[in-house]
């Protein structure tokens, strides 16, 4: 194993004029190590390089180095090096220590499917067993062929992907052009960017609703605040008015096919009530349709972005229905929104995984895509 980098000194003469000498070298490592800012462990010059940084003689050096071993301030391991040791350090003043506020919730680390011989019918995420891993594999190996990507990223995601996804839009009834797609890290970095963006900072949200949402809206300085949804009666859009003119929100957000955690779907009068109600009230809407592309056959509900237009932010993600870890999703903005999308997002991340932006191409333009949701 490589034996560790060394630290950089700096020895000066105690007397201007005077070439450093030996005594110069212990009092300068004594006081940088007594003073903790040559930290136990750190690995000293070499002898041959300070005898040749200071212009002293090999002598000179060993010299000082043995010293600093007698007091107990370094250790000379023999065809090894020259080390640090711990020691009582002099008092320093009290640096602040930056402590984040913990979050009031957050996610689990890994999505629990299954606990005590029961199985969660809740759980948003497919039997690991289904997932087209191998394919997958295939699409990342394609994209890392004739020299890899590009050595640069296109913060507004990868263009092809983006002209592949509107062409899927289109042919679901949704008018959509790459330009007005913005790649994220899944749904929840849409959600961020949007919120992000946002000039008024109050959201409404479904209640019950997506329960990573609001500790996102709320870690941004986002107001939140929730319409009723219960999936037994439906929408009561009355209610649902009277909550947005006397709140205001700048944005209502709703997932409008399998709600989570309810699962409910909105019918269509219900999409067209949402849409008067956000034109009465001036208020936004993004709809996140993450599972509407997983019915059965080929049917498919009209959405609230098709029925509505460019006057909905329409987010949908890959990620639970092809692998949760490849993180990929998108958001359909109009085209005046689409700047500060962009923008929120090279703010937060810069730009996405390319690599992956390419594979998921390569899985969408080989028909692989449509041949995994009609096996799940």
């Amino acid at each position: 194993m490589a034996r560790s980098p060394h630290v950089a000194v700096h020895v000066r003469s105690s007397e201007p004029g005077r070439r450093v000498g030996s005594r110069d070298v212990v009092e300068a490592l004594a006081r940088e190590i007594q003073g903790g800012r040559l930290p136990p462990g750190a690995r000293l010059p070499p002898v041959r390089v300070l005898e040749a940084q200071l212009g002293l003689s090999k002598n000179t050096v060993q010299a000082a180095y043995e010293e600093l071993v007698a007091r107990g301030l370094i250790d000379a391991r023999a065809r090894d090096g020259v080390y640090v040791l711990a020691h009582d350090r002099e008092a320093q003043p009290s640096t602040p220590v930056c402590e984040p506020a913990a979050p009031a919730w957050s996610p689990p680390l890994v999505p629990t499917t299954e606990r005590h011989g029961m199985f969660e019918i809740g759980s948003v995420f497919i039997d690991p067993e289904l997932l087209p891993r191998e394919r997958l594999g295939e699409c990342f190996r394609a994209a890392m062929r004739d020299g890899g990507p590009a050595p640069f990223y296109d913060p507004q995601g990868y263009p092809p992907l983006r002209a592949a996804i509107a062409e899927r839009l289109r042919g679901r009834g949704i008018p959509a052009e790459a330009d007005d797609i913005v790649v994220t890290m899944g749904s929840q970095q849409a959600l961020d960017i949007v919120a992000r963006a946002l000039s008024t900072r109050t959201v409404a949200i479904e209640d019950p609703g997506y329960r990573y949402v609001v500790p996102l809206l709320r870690s941004l300085g986002h107001r939140v605040i929730g319409v009723p949804l219960d999936p037994f009666a439906g929408i009561d859009m009355h209610a649902w008015s009277s909550v947005l003119a006397r709140e205001r929100p700048g944005l209502l957000y709703a997932t409008t096919s399998f709600h989570n955690p309810t699962g409910y779907s909105y019918t269509t009068s219900e999409l067209v009530a949402l849409l008067e109600a956000s034109a009465a009230h001036g208020v936004a809407l993004m709809e996140d349709d993450w599972g509407s592309d997983m019915l059965s056959g080929s049917e498919y509900r009209p959405t609230l972005r098709a029925l509505g237009g460019p006057r909905v932010l329409y987010v949908n993600s890959f990620t639970k229905k092809l692998l949760p870890s490849l993180r990929l999703g998108f958001v359909l903005a109009s085209p005046d929104a689409v700047p500060a999308l962009v923008a929120a997002k090279r703010t937060s991340v810069l730009g996405g995984s390319l690599v992956s932006e390419m594979a998921l191409f390569e899985f969408l333009d080989r028909g692989y895509y449509d041949t995994h949701l009609a096996q799940l």
